[in-house]
């Protein structure tokens, strides 16, 4: 009689292999850190929006008080509609945003091109708005 058949060597070795595959299975995945330019360009993304927010807020209170009218050629036809208005505004702050996140692996300079452009554009009509229209002290 043998002291060890083939059945049994096949499920001692299969009780030694599965513990290590299910083992195996259970490891969580494991993703690498963001990288810090990552978190820059999103934060900047952030940025982006508020600015556009702002802008509109700005705009939207200046033509409510009939004080101004809107310069963006693009804009204008909806400054009489506040919510035409602000969802124009908004679209085109989400467009350029969306843009430039899908540029952004693979057109990385594409991506910073069309960011940096927007933040420009956006810090301007800000700043050129509180020099026009400063805060009322309150």
């Amino acid at each position: 009689m043998p002291i060890v058949t083939l059945r049994t060597l096949s499920v001692v070795v299969w009780l030694m292999v599965m513990p290590g595959i299910t083992y195996a299975q259970a490891q969580p995945e494991v993703r690498p850190a963001p990288e810090p330019h990552r978190l820059i360009f999103h934060a900047l993304i952030g940025v982006n929006m508020s600015l556009h927010g702002g802008d509109a807020m700005q705009t939207a209170y200046c033509l409510g008080s009939q004080q101004c009218r809107e310069g963006n050629p693009v804009l204008a036809p909806f400054s009489s509609h506040p919510f035409w208005f602000g969802v124009t505004k908004l679209g085109i702050a989400t467009g350029v945003s969306a843009a430039a996140i899908r540029l952004h692996k693979t057109h990385p300079r594409w991506a910073a091109g069309i960011l940096a452009g927007s933040l420009a554009l956006e810090t301007y009509a800000v700043i050129q708005n509180n020099r026009k229209f400063p805060p009322s002290a309150r």
